[in-house]
């Protein structure tokens, strides 16, 4: 796949994550419920108990927030690759390289950040949020990306 598709996937990706993770932030300082909570029973809302409870934040920043500031940086970096090779007109220069390599430690960050927090919900809340596993979804799908974009890069230099 060409480099060009790989990075307008991780921009749709990433932009899902930040309508995904804006909605998690005002539920998380909303009165109202998270709606749509696949995992909720009729007594409780699992994504409610989990988005509010007291692992939501990290020294009183929300995860979802944190979530948030990661999507906009993989969004602003895949555009940026985007419109960079528009006006070139070239692939593989070294911006596309350094942005390659940005994308790919933000993604084994945050691939290793979904692992931390699904440990917390599956042993520790034990609640699942079901929209905390679509980012989580989204995460795997954006780590599957940068792979292929770093693989790419690796054997358009042999």
């Amino acid at each position: 796949m060409k480099h060009e598709a790989l990075f307008s996937i991780i921009v749709v990706l990433s932009f899902f994550g930040i309508i995904l993770t804006s909605y998690l932030l005002y539920v998380h300082y909303s009165k109202s419920s998270t709606t749509l909570c696949l995992t909720a029973t009729a007594e409780e809302n699992s994504c409610d108990i989990v988005n509010k409870g007291p692992f939501s934040e990290i020294e009183g920043i929300p995860i979802a927030g944190i979530g948030l500031i990661g999507y906009i940086a993989f969004f602003l970096i895949g555009l940026n690759v985007l419109f960079q090779n528009k006006l070139q007109n070239t692939w593989l220069d070294a911006h596309a390289k350094k942005a390659s390599n940005y994308v790919l430690l933000m993604s084994l960050f945050a691939f290793g950040f979904t692992l931390y927090l699904n440990y917390l919900q599956i042993f520790v809340i034990e609640y699942i949020c079901f929209w905390c596993e679509v980012s989580a979804t989204i995460i795997v799908l954006l780590i599957v990306t940068s792979i292929m974009i770093k693989k790419n890069a690796v054997h358009e230099h042999c």
